[in-house]
């Protein structure tokens, strides 16, 4: 090869090379290092960048993601929680903070973190509110504590990821409704994105799709993604389990979110819209709120459950118990009823699945609504891992008075977890 024709594949092979990096294309390491674009699984990146395309569910209006987008541009303080079940919490990989929630925190870190003042990302307020084998409606009980209060302010970004924890029931779409409508509505600047996880089994997407629509909230789906692969990688490659992801699956999920995130800052500012008037189900869950001990609204007398059990479901990211305001009636107690009158119009109630590693005996307990037995709840599950479940067993167009009463089995332990109402 001559010296003219060696030249000339240089300047090419520049010129190639130069072009990708302008799109933090050219390889994994340099789309980390400029856009927080991992490419996990080391596909071509012109066909990478399709497949990350086919998440994209809908932009919804982009208003409040514009505003959230321009505060990290100008280094400002930002507040995002991710909020949802295993999968937002990190289930998988053999390390949590491989999850997709740390993995999208650091890239936005790696591509606005060192935008002036917010030098290497301080600015940028992270909570991994994800929680292992949870519903919307246990999304819903948890919000202000978990999001609002453990972020210390008003999310600027919600991530909602519940579409492989819900089961399409009618007040899983209502809960899940009412997370989206009250974090829109609690400050008029919060963006949310509804994420929609991958599975293989059920997804509840669809009827969730119809609710994020109606409010106009982006949407990506890594369910769709996935299926759009053609081979490109495999079900092994990406899932651990039938739902929970790998490493890498856990990177394509970030992936789909900082490419969707790259696609809105380039796209035109939408005219911001004012939350719907009308609830696009029902009403049922506004002003919804969980109950701690001092709620005014609310009388108990707790009988034998004045205890408080240390060994509820807790998060990775921390030893101690995710619900510090529970109920706890021990096995050697009297069984005496826990008496709750309430003006409400439904309640939620959650319990535990007792983990078999704890030798302490747990059973059931029934529960009557105003003199009537609606449920009897077993705590003594054989494969309990101190896994939250929630029923609702109050649900009413109005609200009322009522009278709940919870009675223990004798010599038996059991626990109310958490208890969340409207009224």
């Amino acid at each position: 090869m001559n010296t003219q024709h060696k030249l000339a594949k240089s300047a090419l092979l520049f010129f190639v090379t130069v072009c990708f990096s302008c799109f933090g294309l050219n390889n994994a390491d340099s789309a980390a290092s400029k856009t927080g674009i991992e490419n996990p699984f080391k596909i071509e990146n012109s066909v990478y960048e399709k497949l990350l395309k086919a998440s994209v569910m809908s932009y919804g209006n982009n208003c409040r993601l514009k505003y959230f987008l321009n505060k990290l541009r100008n280094g400002e303080d930002v507040y995002i929680a991710c909020l949802g079940g295993s999968v937002t919490e990190g289930a998988g990989p053999a390390n949590y903070k491989d999850g997709y929630a740390y993995k999208f925190c650091d890239s936005l870190k790696k591509r606005f973190g060192a935008n002036p003042p917010a030098k290497d990302g301080a600015n940028i307020h992270f909570v991994n509110a994800g929680l292992s084998g949870t519903p919307s409606p246990l999304g819903l009980v948890r919000y202000e504590q978990d999001v609002v209060k453990a972020l210390g302010h008003k999310p600027d970004l919600l991530i909602v990821e519940f579409a492989v924890n819900d089961g399409g029931e009618y007040y899983g779409t209502g809960a899940f409704e009412q997370i989206l409508r009250g974090a829109l509505q609690a400050d008029k600047d919060t963006a949310v994105i509804a994420l929609y996880s991958a599975a293989q089994y059920r997804n509840a997407q669809a009827s969730m799709h119809v609710v994020s629509e109606y409010y106009n909230v982006p949407e990506i789906s890594i369910q769709n993604a996935f299926n759009a692969r053609n081979n490109l990688f495999s079900a092994k490659q990406f899932y651990t389990d039938v739902v929970h992801p790998t490493k890498e699956g856990h990177a394509f999920a970030s992936d789909c979110i900082m490419s969707f995130l790259i696609e809105t800052e380039s796209r035109a500012e939408d005219k911001c819209c004012d939350v719907p008037e009308k609830y696009l189900k029902s009403p049922s869950f506004s002003g919804f709120k969980q109950i701690l001990h001092d709620d005014e609204n609310v009388k108990i007398d707790v009988g034998s459950f004045k205890y408080s059990d240390s060994q509820t479901q807790s998060t990775k990211h921390s030893s101690k118990g995710n619900f510090p305001n529970n109920w706890y009636h021990l096995p050697s107690s009297k069984t005496e009823p826990f008496i709750m009158k309430i003006n409400c119009k439904n309640l939620l109630f959650v319990y535990k699945e007792n983990a078999k590693w704890n030798d302490v005996p747990f059973g059931s307990a029934e529960v009557y609504v105003d003199g009537k037995k609606v449920a009897v709840f077993n705590e003594a599950a054989a494969n309990g891992w101190n896994n939250s479940k929630i029923a609702l067993i109050i649900d009413e167009e109005t609200a009322g008075l009522h009278e709940v009463k919870v009675v223990p089995q004798k010599n038996k332990a059991f626990t109310i977890v958490a208890l969340g109402y409207s009224k």
